[in-house]
């Protein structure tokens, strides 16, 4: 009997102990499927963490291409304004020169003038003279004339009293 009350504890320790083992193993599972569902879920996640990087990487790329353009055409817009800027100092240069030239020019121009205003002014005064010449030249001629005309008249005289004075003496 007590061989067999001790067959029957042992029957439920074993029992016993195969439904807490029993119990333990559909807990260790269930713990094991939620945790394989938690490693799905953070598989999951990992992957969008991981699709959102491989997309910030994308866009930092593509945002580094566009940093690229934009340096360059930076450089390029420096270029051109240097090339601007030189031309524009050359163009302001020339201007000078030719300002300058305007005004050596300008200056040579005002130096003719006055010359030129002076020769005028002689030239005038010549042609004053001249006519003042040519007046008394032609009242030098007219009185000329005038003797001319006298001397042959008293010639005139002359001749016809010598005429006479040789028909008289004849």
């Amino acid at each position: 009997a007590n061989l067999e009350a001790e067959a029957d504890r042992l029957r439920k320790a074993l029992r016993d102990a195969e439904e807490e083992s029993t119990k333990r193993i559909e807990a260790a599972e269930a713990a094991a499927a939620e945790a394989r569902q938690l490693i799905a879920q953070e598989a999951a996640r990992a992957t969008r963490a991981e699709q959102r990087a491989q997309a910030a990487e994308g866009r930092a790329d593509e945002a580094e291409g566009c940093l690229e353009e934009s340096r360059q055409q930076a450089a390029d817009f420096a270029a051109k304004e240097e090339r601007y800027r030189q031309a524009l100092s050359s163009a302001t240069a020339e201007v000078q020169e030719k300002d300058l030239q305007a005004c050596s020019l300008q200056a040579e121009l005002s130096q003719r003038t006055e010359e030129l205003v002076q020769r005028t002014q002689e030239l005038q005064l010549r042609t004053a003279a001249l006519e003042d010449a040519t007046v008394a030249l032609e009242r030098l001629r007219a009185e000329s004339e005038a003797r001319e005309t006298a001397l042959a008249e008293r010639d005139a005289v002359h001749a016809a009293a010598l005429e006479q004075a040789l028909r008289d003496a004849a």
